[in-house]
């Protein structure tokens, strides 16, 4: 499209023109994509002109297409990539994200995280009441399994002084500890206040609802914290007397996280029980 020895624009050079005008000496420059030449013969004037509009029109179109092809002065043609406006957005989206576009992503995870941990506190609160819950029951099976499987007394100790609180499972022939059992931190063999403490209130009647670890009921002398199973299956306290009484279990701020469980000594049965609320008072209901 233009002279030999310069920048022709489009998809192949057209050297035939060049050859048709060799009298022509033009020089070029092309600094961020603009394109001036200046015609060495005055004479020529008309065919510089409209060399001019020719490789402006050429220039347009390959600002779009990104493509210009030079035609070096040894008479091969090459390609260079000339970027114009649609090339150097596509470039810009292929650089992946900014800065300010990964803070905000990573702003909206904290935000969304710190609300999901909010809404699931309560959760996670209830199902540590409940494992405390289970793991005591579960222990207390344990102990009088264990009594009558291997024909020989086992006793289970409550502790409520250290934190978090203990379970000892201990053999009682020899004095060897069997088992032993920690609470989760939060939770503890504790009474809150309101729960029904009236006549026949508590769970199966035990107690007034005042001892947290209140087993040995009726009995003086006794040990309201430990319970001897013996191979009968049969629940009895230090002194061989039966053995029957309550536990509880909860966080010591949560009224109705409260849990309880009984002891019928002559039978070794056990029963669960969970504190609900009424529109008038609170009350026991067995699991």
């Amino acid at each position: 499209m233009f002279m030999r020895g310069s920048l022709i624009f489009g998809c192949q050079s057209d050297q035939s023109f060049a050859a048709k005008l060799p009298y022509l000496r033009p020089t070029h420059s092309d600094v961020f994509g603009v394109l001036t030449v200046r015609e060495a013969v005055p004479t020529m004037r008309g065919a510089h002109d409209r060399c001019i509009v020719d490789l402006r029109l050429a220039h347009r179109r390959c600002l779009k297409t990104g493509t210009l092809t030079h035609v070096m002065q040894d008479g091969r043609d090459g390609e260079q990539n000339v970027t114009g406006e649609k090339g150097l957005m596509q470039q810009r989206r292929m650089r992946g994200f900014s800065l300010i576009e990964m803070m905000a992503v990573l702003g909206i995870i904290i935000i969304v995280s710190s609300m999901s941990i909010i809404t699931l506190q309560p959760v996670l609160k209830s199902t540590r009441v409940a494992n405390a819950y289970n793991l005591t029951l579960s222990a207390m099976r344990q102990a009088h399994d264990l009594a009558v499987a291997q024909r020989q007394t086992i006793y289970i100790n409550f502790n409520n002084t250290p934190v978090p609180n203990v379970i000892t499972i201990t053999n009682g022939g020899d004095g060897t500890v069997l088992y032993t059992y920690t609470l989760p931190a939060d939770v503890s063999f504790v009474t809150v206040a309101g729960i029904p403490t009236g006549a026949g209130q508590p769970p199966d009647g035990f107690g007034n609802g005042s001892n947290a670890i209140d087993f040995d009921q009726g009995v003086g002398g006794g040990d309201k914290t430990t319970i001897y199973f013996y191979p009968d299956g049969s629940a009895k306290d230090i002194n061989g007397y039966t053995n029957n009484g309550v536990i509880y279990v909860a966080r010591s701020s949560e009224l109705y996280s409260s849990r309880a469980i009984t002891l019928w000594g002559l039978t070794g049965r056990l029963r669960g029980w969970r504190l609900f609320q009424t529109t008038s008072s609170n009350y026991w209901r067995e699991e």
